[in-house]
C-alpha cells in the first residue's frame, strides 16, 4: 500500500468518467491518475470499485492483455487506485463511443450511449482505423474476460483507442475494470453466499448481467455466450480459457491486505465458480459440434451412396441407344425376312407360270 498524499499533483490534467472522483499526479516521476471510491471506506466490512479495479486490472494482465498498471494506495483518509497514465501529454484516447457517435459510420443507426451488441460489430466492421478482424478479436476476447470477471459494466465509453502525436493508432491498454467481482456485497451478503450455494449459483448465473445490450435489453453473458453460434467468439473463448491461472489470480488477491479473510475467500470461489462456468460452455460447444459434424458426415455418406447407385445405373443416354440399335436390328430383321418371303412368292409364281405353259 503506497500513500501517495504528499505527491506533486499535476493541476493541467484532467479526466472523463461517472465512477468517483479522479486525482492527476506523479509517483516515482511517473503520471498517475488517482481514482477515489464513491463512498468513504473506513473499514474492511467492504470493497469498493477502487480495490476491485486493482484486482481486475491484474486480472486481464493475467489473461494476456496490455492492461494499465495499477497501485492500491491511500490519500489521506481515502483507499485509492493509482493507474498508470497512458495518455500522457503526447497521446489521447479515443473511446468507441465516439467512432460509433461519427457522420462517417453510416453502417450504424444508433448513437454515442448505445451499446447494442450488432450494432457495435457493424461498427467495427465499417471503421477503417484499426483493422477489422484485429479489432473483432480484441472485441470479443475482451467480452470473454469480463465474462469470466462479472464486470457489469464494460461499454462503449470504457474502451477505444490511442492516438500519438504523429497519428498512429493502436488499441488502448484495458481500464475502467471497478465493476468486477461485485463490489457492492457487504461481509454479510457475501457469508450469506458463501454458506448457500443455491444463492451463489443464483448470483452466478442469474444475476451476472453486461452493459451489452441486444434489442435495448441487456444480455446475461454466459447465456449469450451458450447461444451466441460464432467461430472466432468460440476461439476467443478458448484462448482467454486457456490463459487462466488460478494461483497467480488467488495471489493477487492474498497479498491486498485491506480486505478480510472472507471477501478474500468470496472472490476466488467467484474466480473458480466463473471459471467453470466457461468450461461448460466450451464443452457444451465442442458437444453440439460433435454431433453437428456426425449428422454430416452421415448425410455426406447418404449422398455418396445415392451417387454409386446412380453410377451403377445404365444412364438414359446410353439406354436409349441401346433400345435403338435393338429396334434397328429387329426392323432389319424383320425386313430381310420379308424380303426372303417375296423371293421365294415370286420364284413359286414363276414356277406355276411354266407349268402352265407346259
Amino acid at each position: 500500500m503506497v500513500d501517495f498524499s504528499a505527491c506533486e499533483i499535476e493541476y493541467t490534467k484532467f479526466y472523463d468518467g461517472l465512477n468517483g472522483k479522479k486525482l492527476a499526479l506523479y509517483y516515482n516521476d511517473e503520471l498517475y491518475m488517482l481514482k477515489f471510491p464513491k463512498e468513504n471506506q473506513s473499514d474492511n466490512n467492504y470493497a469498493s470499485s477502487t480495490i476491485n479495479e486493482y484486482i481486475g486490472s491484474h486480472i486481464f494482465s493475467i489473461l494476456g492483455f496490455k492492461t494499465q498498471e495499477t497501485l492500491l494506495g491511500y490519500y489521506k483518509d481515502k483507499i485509492v487506485v493509482a493507474c498508470k497514465d497512458f495518455e500522457g501529454f503526447d497521446k489521447r484516447l479515443m473511446i468507441f463511443g465516439k467512432v460509433k457517435n461519427s457522420a462517417l459510420n453510416e453502417n450504424s443507426s444508433s448513437n454515442f450511449l448505445d451499446t447494442d451488441f450488432y450494432e457495435t460489430l457493424k461498427t467495427i466492421e465499417s471503421q477503417n482505423i484499426i483493422e477489422a478482424k484485429t479489432l473483432k478479436d480484441f472485441y470479443y476476447e475482451m467480452f470473454i474476460a469480463d465474462t469470466f470477471i462479472s464486470n457489469f459494466d464494460r461499454h462503449n465509453g470504457n474502451w477505444g483507442f490511442l492516438v500519438d502525436k504523429d497519428r498512429k493508432v493502436s488499441i488502448a491498454p484495458i481500464y475502467d475494470c471497478g465493476s468486477s467481482l461485485y463490489p457492492k456485497l457487504d461481509n454479510e451478503k457475501i457469508k450469506h453466499y458463501l454458506n448457500h450455494k443455491g444463492s451463489f449459483n443464483d448470483l452466478m448465473l442469474n444475476q451476472s448481467t453486461s452493459a451489452i445490450t441486444i434489442k435495448n435489453k441487456k444480455i446475461n453473458p454466459q447465456n449469450f455466450l451458450k447461444e451466441y453460434c460464432d467461430e472466432n467468439m468460440f476461439k476467443a473463448l478458448q484462448k482467454i480459457y486457456a490463459q487462466i491461472d488460478e494461483n497467480k489470480i488467488f495471489n493477487v488477491i492474498d497479498n491486498i491486505e485491506i480486505i478480510s479473510n472472507i471477501r478474500k475467500l468470496f472472490y476466488k470461489e467467484v474466480i473458480k465458480e466463473r471459471k467453470n462456468i466457461l468450461e461448460r460452455i466450451i464443452k457444451k460447444n465442442l458437444q453440439e459440434a460433435q454431433i453437428q459434424n456426425k449428422a454430416l458426415e452421415a448425410k455426406v455418406s447418404e449422398l455418396l451412396r445415392e451417387q454409386e447407385n446412380i453410377s451403377s445405373m445404365p444412364r438414359a443416354k446410353d439406354f436409349h441407344k441401346d433400345f435403338q440399335k435393338d429396334l434397328e436390328e429387329s426392323f432389319n430383321m424383320k425386313l430381310d425376312e420379308d424380303l426372303k418371303d417375296e423371293k421365294n412368292s415370286n420364284s413359286q409364281n414363276k414356277t406355276n407360270i411354266l407349268r402352265k405353259r407346259k
